[in-house]
């Protein structure tokens, strides 16, 4: 085992499976905000991993829901109501 393999933390997901979660769950809107995430999160060669058209497109795709179903769901719930006051 050389240096720099000793300062890689362990991981349970790999960059892919990572990036998913953090489209599916995490506070990611956008492929550049997953980037950023796996990059602060020290996961290795995240360009090479997201580099793919399929990819790129499925984790857009991903985001783009979750916010779509996330402002729905906002709006299903309706305006505040203003207090009652005399």
């Amino acid at each position: 085992m050389d240096e720099d393999d000793r300062q890689q933390p362990i991981r349970a997901l790999s960059t892919v499976e990572r990036a998913y979660a953090l489209a599916r769950n995490g506070p990611c809107t956008s492929l550049d905000d997953i980037r950023r995430q796996l990059e602060r999160e020290r996961y290795p060669s995240v360009n090479a991993h997201l580099s793919g058209p399929s990819i790129r497109r499925d984790l857009r795709q991903i985001c783009r829901n979750r916010l779509v179903a996330a402002s729905s769901t906002a709006s299903a719930s309706g305006p505040v109501p203003e207090p009652f006051t005399e």
